[in-house]
Protein backbone atom coordinates (compact mmCIF):
# COMPACT_ATOMS: atom_id res chain seq x y z
CA UNK A 1 0.00 0.00 0.00
CA UNK A 2 2.68 2.39 0.91
CA UNK A 3 4.63 1.70 -2.61
CA UNK A 4 1.09 2.07 -4.27
CA UNK A 5 0.41 5.79 -2.37
CA UNK A 6 3.74 7.18 -3.27
CA UNK A 7 3.81 5.90 -6.77
CA UNK A 8 0.51 8.13 -7.17
CA UNK A 9 2.25 11.08 -5.26
CA UNK A 10 4.87 10.80 -7.70
CA UNK A 11 2.70 10.35 -10.78
CA UNK A 12 0.37 13.64 -10.19
CA UNK A 13 3.48 15.87 -9.22
CA UNK A 14 5.37 14.63 -11.94
CA UNK A 15 3.45 16.69 -14.20
CA UNK A 16 5.55 20.39 -12.07
CA UNK A 17 8.83 18.48 -11.09
CA UNK A 18 11.72 17.92 -13.42
CA UNK A 19 13.31 14.55 -13.52
CA UNK A 20 16.10 15.71 -11.49
CA UNK A 21 14.00 16.96 -8.60
CA UNK A 22 12.24 13.66 -8.53
CA UNK A 23 15.40 11.92 -8.02
CA UNK A 24 16.46 14.30 -5.41
CA UNK A 25 13.14 13.61 -3.76
CA UNK A 26 13.52 9.89 -3.59
CA UNK A 27 17.17 9.88 -2.68
CA UNK A 28 16.01 11.71 0.13
CA UNK A 29 13.88 9.03 1.32
CA UNK A 30 15.74 6.49 1.04
CA UNK A 31 18.66 8.08 3.02
CA UNK A 32 15.89 8.24 5.51
CA UNK A 33 15.06 4.25 5.43
CA UNK A 34 11.16 5.44 4.37
CA UNK A 35 11.82 3.48 0.84
CA UNK A 36 14.78 0.80 0.05
CA UNK A 37 16.65 1.52 -2.91
CA UNK A 38 15.08 -1.19 -4.94
CA UNK A 39 11.37 0.92 -4.02
CA UNK A 40 12.59 3.88 -5.38
CA UNK A 41 13.41 2.60 -8.65
CA UNK A 42 10.58 0.76 -9.14
CA UNK A 43 8.42 4.23 -8.25
CA UNK A 44 11.03 5.98 -10.51
CA UNK A 45 10.01 3.61 -13.41
CA UNK A 46 6.38 3.80 -12.86
CA UNK A 47 6.66 7.48 -12.58
CA UNK A 48 8.39 7.65 -16.09
CA UNK A 49 6.37 5.42 -17.94
CA UNK A 50 3.20 7.49 -16.77
CA UNK A 51 5.20 10.73 -18.03
CA UNK A 52 5.98 8.98 -21.23
CA UNK A 53 1.57 7.94 -21.46
CA UNK A 54 1.38 11.75 -21.47
CA UNK A 55 3.76 12.82 -23.83
CA UNK A 56 2.94 10.34 -26.17
CA UNK A 57 -0.78 11.80 -26.25
CA UNK A 58 0.27 15.77 -26.20
CA UNK A 59 -0.81 16.16 -22.88
CA UNK A 60 2.05 16.74 -20.91
CA UNK A 61 1.81 20.17 -18.85
CA UNK A 62 5.10 21.53 -18.85
CA UNK A 63 6.83 20.51 -21.90
CA UNK A 64 6.17 22.37 -25.18
CA UNK A 65 4.24 21.00 -27.41
CA UNK A 66 6.99 20.28 -30.28
CA UNK A 67 9.05 19.10 -27.69
CA UNK A 68 6.71 16.29 -26.94
CA UNK A 69 5.60 15.56 -30.45
CA UNK A 70 9.57 13.93 -31.34
CA UNK A 71 10.61 11.09 -29.47
CA UNK A 72 13.98 9.44 -29.65
CA UNK A 73 15.15 5.60 -28.72
CA UNK A 74 17.49 3.11 -29.40
CA UNK A 75 19.81 0.03 -28.96
CA UNK A 76 22.70 -1.48 -28.62
CA UNK A 77 23.81 -5.16 -29.07
CA UNK A 78 27.10 -6.43 -27.97
CA UNK A 79 27.97 -10.06 -29.88
CA UNK A 80 30.75 -12.51 -29.24
CA UNK A 81 30.60 -14.51 -33.25
CA UNK A 82 32.13 -17.67 -33.85
CA UNK A 83 32.38 -18.93 -37.94
CA UNK A 84 33.19 -22.11 -39.02
CA UNK A 85 33.36 -22.26 -42.65
CA UNK A 86 34.32 -25.84 -43.43
CA UNK A 87 36.19 -23.95 -46.66
CA UNK A 88 38.61 -22.10 -45.20
CA UNK A 89 42.01 -23.57 -42.70
CA UNK A 90 40.47 -21.35 -39.48
CA UNK A 91 37.60 -20.91 -37.26
CA UNK A 92 37.30 -16.75 -37.22
CA UNK A 93 36.32 -15.49 -34.17
CA UNK A 94 35.16 -11.69 -34.10
CA UNK A 95 33.82 -9.15 -31.41
CA UNK A 96 31.01 -6.81 -33.11
CA UNK A 97 28.36 -4.40 -31.30
CA UNK A 98 26.05 -2.82 -33.26
CA UNK A 99 24.09 0.65 -32.24
CA UNK A 100 20.94 2.48 -33.34
CA UNK A 101 19.49 5.63 -32.72
CA UNK A 102 16.35 6.52 -34.29
CA UNK A 103 14.03 10.00 -33.93
CA UNK A 104 10.16 9.58 -34.66
CA UNK A 105 8.33 13.24 -35.04
CA UNK A 106 4.62 14.07 -35.43
CA UNK A 107 4.14 16.27 -37.84
CA UNK A 108 0.46 16.87 -37.40
CA UNK A 109 -2.46 14.81 -36.79
CA UNK A 110 -2.09 12.66 -40.13
CA UNK A 111 1.74 12.79 -41.07
CA UNK A 112 4.79 11.22 -39.53
CA UNK A 113 8.38 11.03 -39.72
CA UNK A 114 10.94 8.10 -38.85
CA UNK A 115 14.32 8.77 -39.07
CA UNK A 116 17.50 6.44 -38.06
CA UNK A 117 21.08 6.20 -38.23
CA UNK A 118 22.93 2.39 -37.52
CA UNK A 119 26.70 1.58 -37.08
CA UNK A 120 27.88 -0.47 -39.93
CA UNK A 121 31.18 -1.55 -41.70
CA UNK A 122 30.18 -0.07 -45.12
CA UNK A 123 27.09 0.29 -47.01
CA UNK A 124 26.22 -3.39 -47.29
CA UNK A 125 22.15 -3.49 -46.84
CA UNK A 126 22.22 -6.58 -45.00
CA UNK A 127 24.34 -5.54 -42.24
CA UNK A 128 24.73 -2.78 -39.39
CA UNK A 129 27.49 -4.82 -37.54
CA UNK A 130 30.68 -3.11 -36.34
CA UNK A 131 33.72 -5.53 -35.99
CA UNK A 132 36.01 -4.12 -32.94
CA UNK A 133 39.41 -4.45 -35.06
CA UNK A 134 41.70 -1.54 -36.96
CA UNK A 135 43.68 -0.26 -33.43
CA UNK A 136 41.07 1.26 -31.94
CA UNK A 137 39.61 4.02 -34.96
CA UNK A 138 36.67 5.90 -35.03
CA UNK A 139 33.17 3.67 -35.96
CA UNK A 140 30.98 4.32 -39.10
CA UNK A 141 27.37 5.28 -39.00
CA UNK A 142 25.14 5.66 -41.59
CA UNK A 143 21.57 6.33 -42.64
CA UNK A 144 19.50 3.72 -41.93
CA UNK A 145 16.07 4.68 -42.69
CA UNK A 146 14.44 7.62 -43.02
CA UNK A 147 10.69 8.13 -44.33
CA UNK A 148 7.17 9.09 -43.89
CA UNK A 149 4.11 7.94 -42.97
CA UNK A 150 0.97 10.12 -44.00
CA UNK A 151 -2.38 8.24 -43.09
CA UNK A 152 -4.68 9.94 -45.78
CA UNK A 153 -7.52 8.55 -43.38
CA UNK A 154 -8.33 5.36 -41.30
CA UNK A 155 -8.35 3.02 -44.08
CA UNK A 156 -5.37 4.47 -46.97
CA UNK A 157 -2.14 5.58 -46.24
CA UNK A 158 1.06 6.01 -48.03
CA UNK A 159 4.67 5.85 -46.67
CA UNK A 160 8.07 6.76 -48.75
CA UNK A 161 11.58 7.03 -48.55
CA UNK A 162 13.76 5.03 -47.51
CA UNK A 163 11.80 2.70 -45.11
CA UNK A 164 11.90 0.26 -42.50
CA UNK A 165 11.49 -2.93 -43.89
CA UNK A 166 7.63 -2.67 -44.54
CA UNK A 167 7.05 -6.37 -45.72
CA UNK A 168 5.30 -8.72 -43.31
CA UNK A 169 7.18 -12.02 -43.55
CA UNK A 170 7.10 -14.71 -40.85
CA UNK A 171 11.30 -15.19 -41.03
CA UNK A 172 14.13 -13.96 -42.37
CA UNK A 173 14.69 -16.39 -45.51
CA UNK A 174 14.35 -13.87 -47.57
CA UNK A 175 14.32 -10.77 -46.16
CA UNK A 176 17.17 -10.38 -43.83
CA UNK A 177 15.78 -7.93 -41.10
CA UNK A 178 18.48 -5.60 -41.39
CA UNK A 179 17.41 -4.31 -44.75
CA UNK A 180 15.62 -1.29 -45.31
CA UNK A 181 13.87 -0.47 -48.72
CA UNK A 182 13.79 2.64 -50.83
CA UNK A 183 10.27 3.76 -52.66
CA UNK A 184 7.14 3.98 -51.82
CA UNK A 185 3.82 1.78 -50.60
CA UNK A 186 0.31 2.54 -50.76
CA UNK A 187 -1.68 0.53 -47.63
CA UNK A 188 -5.06 -0.52 -46.87
CA UNK A 189 -6.49 -1.44 -43.75
CA UNK A 190 -9.86 -2.89 -43.49
CA UNK A 191 -12.16 -4.69 -40.68
CA UNK A 192 -13.84 -7.13 -40.89
CA UNK A 193 -14.94 -8.03 -37.54
CA UNK A 194 -14.20 -7.41 -34.05
CA UNK A 195 -10.70 -9.19 -34.02
CA UNK A 196 -10.16 -8.98 -37.65
CA UNK A 197 -8.48 -7.37 -40.60
CA UNK A 198 -7.41 -7.18 -44.27
CA UNK A 199 -4.46 -5.28 -45.07
CA UNK A 200 -3.67 -5.07 -49.01
CA UNK A 201 -0.33 -3.35 -49.91
CA UNK A 202 0.99 -1.96 -53.21
CA UNK A 203 4.66 -0.37 -53.90
CA UNK A 204 7.44 0.03 -56.19
CA UNK A 205 11.12 0.32 -54.96
CA UNK A 206 14.14 1.66 -56.67
CA UNK A 207 16.98 -1.15 -56.77
CA UNK A 208 19.76 0.71 -58.76
CA UNK A 209 19.30 3.81 -60.39
CA UNK A 210 21.09 4.06 -64.25
CA UNK A 211 21.76 7.22 -66.21
CA UNK A 212 22.45 5.56 -69.11
CA UNK A 213 19.56 2.71 -69.30
CA UNK A 214 16.78 1.36 -67.00
CA UNK A 215 16.68 1.55 -63.89
CA UNK A 216 16.17 -1.76 -62.04
CA UNK A 217 13.19 -1.34 -59.90
CA UNK A 218 10.54 -3.74 -57.87
CA UNK A 219 6.90 -4.43 -57.46
CA UNK A 220 5.36 -5.40 -54.49
CA UNK A 221 1.87 -6.46 -53.70
CA UNK A 222 0.68 -8.24 -50.51
CA UNK A 223 -2.90 -9.19 -49.31
CA UNK A 224 -2.44 -10.24 -45.45
CA UNK A 225 -4.96 -11.36 -42.95
CA UNK A 226 -5.01 -10.73 -39.06
CA UNK A 227 -7.04 -12.68 -36.54
CA UNK A 228 -6.76 -12.50 -32.55
CA UNK A 229 -9.75 -13.69 -30.50
CA UNK A 230 -11.31 -12.20 -27.54
CA UNK A 231 -9.01 -13.80 -24.87
CA UNK A 232 -5.47 -12.74 -26.93
CA UNK A 233 -5.58 -16.58 -26.52
CA UNK A 234 -5.03 -17.46 -30.36
CA UNK A 235 -3.29 -15.22 -33.29
CA UNK A 236 -3.32 -16.13 -36.64
CA UNK A 237 -1.36 -13.79 -39.23
CA UNK A 238 -0.71 -14.86 -42.95
CA UNK A 239 -0.24 -12.95 -46.16
CA UNK A 240 0.16 -13.69 -49.68
CA UNK A 241 2.93 -11.00 -51.63
CA UNK A 242 4.33 -10.77 -55.20
CA UNK A 243 7.77 -9.62 -55.39
CA UNK A 244 9.00 -8.41 -58.99
CA UNK A 245 12.49 -7.77 -59.92
CA UNK A 246 12.43 -5.86 -63.12
CA UNK A 247 14.57 -4.80 -65.68
CA UNK A 248 17.12 -7.73 -63.68
CA UNK A 249 17.57 -10.08 -66.79
CA UNK A 250 20.35 -9.50 -69.00
CA UNK A 251 21.31 -6.36 -66.52
CA UNK A 252 24.89 -6.49 -64.73
CA UNK A 253 24.59 -8.26 -60.85
CA UNK A 254 23.81 -6.21 -57.77
CA UNK A 255 26.14 -5.02 -55.41
CA UNK A 256 26.07 -6.90 -51.86
CA UNK A 257 26.31 -10.54 -53.44
CA UNK A 258 27.62 -13.30 -51.24
CA UNK A 259 31.60 -13.38 -50.72
CA UNK A 260 33.85 -16.18 -52.66
CA UNK A 261 33.98 -17.91 -49.05
CA UNK A 262 30.26 -19.03 -49.52
CA UNK A 263 28.63 -19.50 -53.15
CA UNK A 264 27.25 -17.10 -55.71
CA UNK A 265 23.84 -18.80 -56.52
CA UNK A 266 22.03 -16.91 -58.62
CA UNK A 267 22.71 -18.27 -62.49
CA UNK A 268 24.67 -15.35 -64.51
CA UNK A 269 26.58 -15.26 -67.70
CA UNK A 270 29.13 -12.85 -68.13
CA UNK A 271 28.25 -11.20 -64.82
CA UNK A 272 24.72 -10.45 -65.94
CA UNK A 273 21.93 -12.44 -64.42
CA UNK A 274 20.44 -14.80 -67.27
CA UNK A 275 16.62 -15.07 -65.64
CA UNK A 276 13.78 -12.87 -64.63
CA UNK A 277 12.63 -13.31 -60.81
CA UNK A 278 9.11 -12.75 -60.31
CA UNK A 279 8.61 -14.57 -56.81
CA UNK A 280 5.41 -15.05 -54.35
CA UNK A 281 5.54 -15.86 -51.20
CA UNK A 282 3.24 -17.18 -48.24
CA UNK A 283 4.07 -16.47 -45.17
CA UNK A 284 1.93 -17.84 -41.59
CA UNK A 285 2.55 -17.42 -38.21
CA UNK A 286 0.08 -19.15 -35.44
CA UNK A 287 0.61 -18.25 -32.08
CA UNK A 288 -1.15 -19.71 -29.14
CA UNK A 289 -0.89 -18.43 -25.70
CA UNK A 290 -1.51 -20.50 -22.19
CA UNK A 291 -4.21 -19.11 -19.52
CA UNK A 292 -2.41 -22.23 -17.57
CA UNK A 293 1.62 -21.68 -18.30
CA UNK A 294 3.61 -25.28 -18.99
CA UNK A 295 6.45 -25.67 -16.39
CA UNK A 296 9.57 -26.06 -18.20
CA UNK A 297 12.31 -26.92 -15.66
CA UNK A 298 12.77 -23.50 -13.07
CA UNK A 299 10.72 -21.42 -15.90
CA UNK A 300 7.03 -21.74 -17.44
CA UNK A 301 6.20 -22.24 -21.28
CA UNK A 302 3.54 -19.22 -21.75
CA UNK A 303 3.11 -19.26 -26.11
CA UNK A 304 3.49 -21.90 -28.83
CA UNK A 305 4.18 -20.48 -31.98
CA UNK A 306 4.38 -22.18 -35.56
CA UNK A 307 5.71 -20.01 -38.64
CA UNK A 308 6.48 -20.95 -41.71
CA UNK A 309 7.63 -19.23 -45.40
CA UNK A 310 6.92 -20.55 -48.91
CA UNK A 311 7.93 -19.09 -52.24
CA UNK A 312 8.14 -19.67 -55.79
CA UNK A 313 9.86 -17.63 -58.17
CA UNK A 314 7.44 -18.39 -61.44
CA UNK A 315 9.50 -16.39 -63.98
CA UNK A 316 11.10 -19.71 -64.70
CA UNK A 317 10.64 -23.29 -64.53
CA UNK A 318 10.97 -25.67 -61.61
CA UNK A 319 14.28 -27.45 -63.29
CA UNK A 320 15.93 -24.32 -62.73
CA UNK A 321 15.77 -24.27 -59.08
CA UNK A 322 12.62 -22.07 -57.93
CA UNK A 323 11.27 -22.93 -54.96
CA UNK A 324 11.82 -22.03 -51.25
CA UNK A 325 10.48 -22.76 -48.02
CA UNK A 326 11.24 -22.46 -44.48
CA UNK A 327 9.45 -24.05 -41.39
CA UNK A 328 9.72 -23.69 -37.29
CA UNK A 329 8.24 -23.44 -34.02
CA UNK A 330 8.85 -21.68 -30.99
CA UNK A 331 7.99 -22.21 -27.98
CA UNK A 332 8.36 -19.94 -24.31
CA UNK A 333 7.37 -16.58 -23.71
CA UNK A 334 5.64 -14.48 -26.63
CA UNK A 335 8.26 -11.72 -26.16
CA UNK A 336 10.93 -11.24 -24.06
CA UNK A 337 11.05 -7.90 -22.50
CA UNK A 338 11.64 -8.51 -18.58
CA UNK A 339 13.86 -10.52 -16.21
CA UNK A 340 13.50 -14.39 -16.53
CA UNK A 341 11.35 -14.57 -19.70
CA UNK A 342 12.60 -17.07 -22.68
CA UNK A 343 11.86 -18.55 -25.71
CA UNK A 344 13.50 -21.05 -27.61
CA UNK A 345 12.97 -21.75 -31.47
CA UNK A 346 14.02 -24.03 -34.26
CA UNK A 347 13.52 -23.66 -37.99
CA UNK A 348 14.62 -25.71 -40.75
CA UNK A 349 15.19 -24.06 -44.29
CA UNK A 350 15.57 -25.07 -48.05
CA UNK A 351 16.52 -22.39 -50.28
CA UNK A 352 16.72 -23.24 -53.80
CA UNK A 353 19.03 -20.97 -56.67
CA UNK A 354 17.12 -19.26 -58.23
CA UNK A 355 13.98 -18.76 -55.91
CA UNK A 356 15.16 -15.53 -55.11
CA UNK A 357 17.56 -12.89 -55.62
CA UNK A 358 21.26 -13.79 -53.58
CA UNK A 359 21.48 -10.21 -52.36
CA UNK A 360 18.80 -10.37 -49.64
CA UNK A 361 18.61 -13.11 -47.55
CA UNK A 362 19.47 -13.28 -44.29
CA UNK A 363 23.28 -12.78 -44.28
CA UNK A 364 23.94 -15.00 -41.26
CA UNK A 365 22.78 -18.21 -43.20
CA UNK A 366 25.46 -19.22 -44.92
CA UNK A 367 26.66 -15.55 -46.17
CA UNK A 368 22.97 -14.71 -47.43
CA UNK A 369 23.34 -17.38 -50.51
CA UNK A 370 20.64 -18.67 -52.00
CA UNK A 371 21.08 -22.77 -53.29
CA UNK A 372 21.10 -23.50 -49.62
CA UNK A 373 19.67 -25.88 -46.50
CA UNK A 374 19.97 -25.99 -42.91
CA UNK A 375 19.18 -25.14 -39.97
CA UNK A 376 18.59 -22.47 -37.10
CA UNK A 377 18.10 -22.90 -33.51
CA UNK A 378 17.54 -19.67 -31.10
CA UNK A 379 17.55 -19.14 -27.24
CA UNK A 380 16.72 -15.81 -26.00
CA UNK A 381 16.46 -14.87 -21.94
CA UNK A 382 15.69 -12.18 -20.32
CA UNK A 383 18.32 -10.70 -17.61
CA UNK A 384 16.18 -7.50 -17.27
CA UNK A 385 14.01 -5.31 -18.53
CA UNK A 386 15.04 -4.58 -22.54
CA UNK A 387 18.03 -6.66 -21.81
CA UNK A 388 18.49 -9.95 -23.09
CA UNK A 389 20.81 -12.39 -24.26
CA UNK A 390 20.49 -14.45 -27.14
CA UNK A 391 22.00 -17.34 -28.09
CA UNK A 392 21.90 -18.03 -32.36
CA UNK A 393 23.49 -21.52 -34.01
CA UNK A 394 23.03 -21.61 -37.39
CA UNK A 395 24.08 -24.99 -38.89
CA UNK A 396 24.15 -24.52 -43.02
CA UNK A 397 25.57 -25.57 -46.29
CA UNK A 398 25.00 -25.85 -49.92
CA UNK A 399 22.20 -27.96 -51.63
CA UNK A 400 24.88 -28.65 -54.79
CA UNK A 401 28.16 -27.08 -54.74
CA UNK A 402 31.69 -28.60 -54.10
CA UNK A 403 31.33 -25.57 -51.44
CA UNK A 404 31.28 -27.06 -47.62
CA UNK A 405 29.23 -25.82 -45.03
CA UNK A 406 29.50 -23.34 -42.29
CA UNK A 407 28.54 -23.99 -38.33
CA UNK A 408 28.42 -20.28 -36.87
CA UNK A 409 27.40 -19.23 -33.22
CA UNK A 410 26.22 -16.47 -31.83
CA UNK A 411 25.94 -14.75 -28.95
CA UNK A 412 24.28 -11.76 -28.41
CA UNK A 413 23.50 -8.78 -25.53
CA UNK A 414 20.85 -6.74 -26.25
CA UNK A 415 19.66 -3.61 -24.57
CA UNK A 416 16.86 -1.30 -25.85
CA UNK A 417 16.36 2.80 -24.38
Amino acid sequence: MKIKLLTMFFIITAVSLKAGEIDILLDRLVEKNVLSGAEAQEIRYETEEEVKKEISRSQHRTLPLWLQNIMFGGDLRLRYQNENNLNLSYNRQRFRLRTRIYINAKVNENLFVYTQIASGEKTDSRSTNQTLTDNFAKKNIYLDYSYMDWNLNEIFSFTAGKIKNPFYAASDMLWDTDINEEGGVFKIEYPIFTNSKFNSNAGMFVLKENSSSKDQSMLYASEIFTYRNDENTFNLKTAFSYYGFYNVKGNSELTDRPSTNYIKSNTVIGSKYLYKYETLAWDWEVSKNFESPLSFYINEIRNITLFSTLARNTAISEDKLNKAWLLGVRIGHEKVSNTGEFNISYSRRWLENNAFLDTYPDSDFFGGSTGVKGNEIILCYGLGRDFNITFDYYNSEPIKSIKKGEELLQIDLNMKF
